[in-house]
């Protein structure tokens, strides 16, 4: 099989990230701007709620920092703070260039992430509401590079071919690119297990006090987007092992002191992006913050089940390990994806199993093995057995099912291990591609909630309807007030509504009108629309 060329090998990264990207951004404003997911509107608040302190002091004072979501009302927060705080720390940015003159980044991304031009741009549009669609970006973008670490992985394990297909197959796989369209921390978190995994096979394949330094960073980053990524830190610990038990020997007192050098950064890394664990004040405060401790141990007793909670009720009887493997093989990788992805898992562990018992080898390929395996175990086991927890191992899938595809070309008969890997990988891509279309389509059309909301509005009768006629023809929009609305002299009742397009009023029905006196007498109710809630600005009247 022909090694691709430097110039090559660009073009197929880039191809895979285009892929990948056309994926993640279309309709990436799905919901038109509501509320629809809770965890992702549950950040949005806080985002909006919270504010950059003014220097690093303020920052680490966790008493009284504007970024700690405890001193801004949600006393009960159990994510990550680094995600919160780089889009936080973006929308601010970009609010800061909707007063003219309009920076450059308000002007290119007010259109693509609020919806409308830079000249409607106010400061706090994009640190409030818009705040929703920062993070969604942020998180697609963060998955992209995600996808770059799958490549890199698989180019350092088993060379280019196996790298670009298995990033190809994690940008078409349907699980990340469905959390790309989500403001949560689990994009976030992707990368730096990626990340991570990248930078432990370097370290167990050089022994180089970089990538160990870099592990570290990364695995403290990780856990401080999403702290149930806490293995990670295990994974650099085996990577140690790792190249000690490959170096002549088997010399483990030099590796100590680089692990040593990994977890110190991590922790203060943790340390610096997730401030509010710590009591503080300072760099050095490195006592535990009990409100923190006190989230963590009861998100616990709600991961396993010990607290009835309603969302929690549709985690019974689930049976471990298989459901979410069902999960995963039909919905998250896409059967032809998911098939591969475990027949290769498989027969890697078949093959690592038979290196050891022959010659007491740990390859390389160990590394993302364990990772895939011992976090599925550990994810698979939980009472919440939630598909997106189980995100850190599809990178490892990825690569694979790319190994699985590529090994009957570059090991096989060659006329037929062609043919079968051909065949094979036809067969993966498309259907990874069909998956990812069938998904895509949709973020592309509306919402289902919001599209029968829409239908209410317009077809179910409520106090007024208001006709219309626009160009495509006659409509209306019905106009909601409280139920048991008095009318009387001097005291109107007003009931706003907008009309999405230029069109004609032809009339105005009521349609729950009673007299509370209950008398023979006739009433008269005047009907005005007005252009705002005063009534100035009189559109049309009638008695």
């Amino acid at each position: 099989m022909r090694k691709p060329g430097r110039l090559e090998t660009t073009l197929l990264l880039v191809g895979s990230l285009l892929i990948g990207a056309f994926f993640r951004f279309a309709g990436l404003g799905w919901g038109e701007g509501q509320p629809i997911h809770p965890d992702e509107e549950f950040l949005r608040q806080v985002v909006t709620a919270v504010e950059l302190p003014d220097h690093v002091g303020l920052y680490l004072d966790t008493e009284n920092s504007p970024l700690n979501p405890y001193n801004r009302g949600h006393t009960f927060f159990v994510y990550g703070t680094l995600p919160l705080f780089v889009t936080r720390a973006v929308a601010e940015g970009l609010d800061g260039g909707c007063e003219s003159p309009y920076s450059l980044p308000a002007r290119l991304l007010s259109p693509l992430l609020l919806g409308r031009p830079v000249e409607e741009c106010r400061p706090g549009s994009f640190s409030g509401a818009g705040a929703r669609m920062v993070g969604r970006a942020l998180a697609a973008l963060f998955d992209l590079g995600s996808l770059v670490f799958v490549f890199l992985i698989g180019r350092r394990l088993y060379g280019r071919w196996v790298g670009f297909l298995a990033s190809l197959l994690y940008g078409l796989a349907a699980l990340p690119i469905q959390q790309a369209h989500f403001f949560t921390v689990d994009a976030f978190a992707n990368f730096f297990v990626a990340g991570t995994l990248y930078l432990a096979i370097w370290a167990a394949q050089t022994g180089g006090w970089g990538p160990f330094a870099l592990a570290g960073l990364t695995t403290g980053l990780g856990v401080a987007c999403k702290i149930s990524v806490w293995p990670l830190g295990l994974l650099v610990a085996l990577a140690g092992v790792i190249r000690a038990a490959t170096t002549e020997g088997r010399r483990y007192g030099g590796i100590v002191g680089r692990l040593v050098l990994a977890g110190v950064l991590a922790l203060l890394a943790f340390r610096l992006a997730q401030p509010y664990a710590f009591l503080g004040p300072g760099l050095f405060g490195l006592r535990p913050n009990p409100r923190w401790l006190g989230n963590m141990a009861e998100i616990r007793r709600q991961m396993s089940g010990a607290v009835d909670t309603y969302p929690g009720h549709q985690w019974t009887n689930r049976t471990a390990l298989i459901f979410p493997w069902v999960n995963m093989v039909f919905w998250g990788l896409g059967l032809p994806l998911g098939l591969a992805a475990w027949a290769g898992w498989g027969l890697i562990g078949v093959d690592l199993l038979r290196r050891w018992l022959r010659q007491r080898e740990l390859p390389l390929l160990f590394l993302p093995w364990t990772w895939g395996t011992v976090y599925f175990l550990y994810q698979g086991t939980q009472w919440v057995k939630s598909m997106r927890y189980l995100l850190p191992v599809y990178p490892v899938f990825a690569l694979f099912a790319a190994w699985l595809v590529v090994r009957p070309v570059k090991f096989g008969v060659r006329s037929r291990g062609n043919a079968v890997g051909v065949g094979m990988g036809a067969l993966v891509v498309v259907g990874a591609l069909s998956w990812a279309l069938a998904l895509t389509s949709i973020y592309t059309r509306p919402h289902t909630r919001v599209a029968a909301s829409r239908w209410i509005f317009e077809s179910v009768p409520a106090a007024a309807t208001v006709h219309l006629r626009a160009a495509e023809g006659d409509t209306q929009v019905q106009v909601v007030l409280p139920p048991g609305t008095v009318v009387a002299e001097g005291a109107p009742a007003v009931a706003p509504f907008t009309v999405g397009e230029e069109a004609d009023l032809t009339g105005v029905t009521l349609n729950y009108v009673v007299d509370p006196a209950g008398d023979p007498e006739l009433e008269v109710v005047r009907v005005a629309v007005a252009a705002d809630a005063a009534g100035e600005g009189v559109l049309a009247e009638a008695a």
